[in-house]
């Protein structure tokens, strides 16, 4: 089971194995190893693979944005050769854990893009793209990691 798991959710193997870690150490194993210091080791490698995904998840959903609502073209490769790479990063470390954890967030990592996307649309003279920003997340975090998803262009009505 234990090697099932690893192969499929990395996050919830670390955080069994650091239990399991913490239930010989609290039997007081006579073992030659440091078995609570190998349980915050695991705790840690779990909370890196964690931190790292938000993020880039973030970074996803600013660009999709910008794609999404700015006007200008000469900036949009750009845009998506990084919602790209930050989609490659993700897939790298994403877990079914770690889904359901930025499913969680979604809201809050919105948040932070969008205010990025309108400060870029803002500084770039593009006010009534900026104003035009959904206050919730038009994505699904399944769209946001689809590396053939792309959002239809916004529509600006004269």
């Amino acid at each position: 089971m234990s090697r099932e798991l690893h192969e499929r959710d990395y996050v919830a193997w670390l955080a069994e194995q650091a239990a399991a870690l913490r239930r010989l150490a609290e039997q007081r194993a006579n073992i030659p190893l440091d078995l609570d210091l190998l349980a915050e080791e695991m705790d840690d490698m779990a909370r890196e693979l964690r931190a790292a995904c938000a993020p880039h998840t973030a970074t996803i959903i600013h660009h999709l944005l910008k794609l999404q609502y700015s006007p200008a073209e000469e900036t949009r490769r750009s845009w998506q050769n990084t919602v790209r790479s930050a989609r490659l990063n993700l897939r790298k470390r994403i877990t079914t854990t770690i889904s359901n954890e930025l499913a969680d967030e979604l809201t809050e990592l919105y948040d932070l893009a969008r205010a990025n996307a309108r400060n870029d649309l803002e500084q770039y003279h593009e006010t009534d793209a900026a104003k035009r920003l959904p206050c919730r997340c038009p994505y699904t975090l399944e769209q946001i990691r689809d590396p053939d998803w792309w959002p239809t262009r916004a529509v600006v009505s004269a």
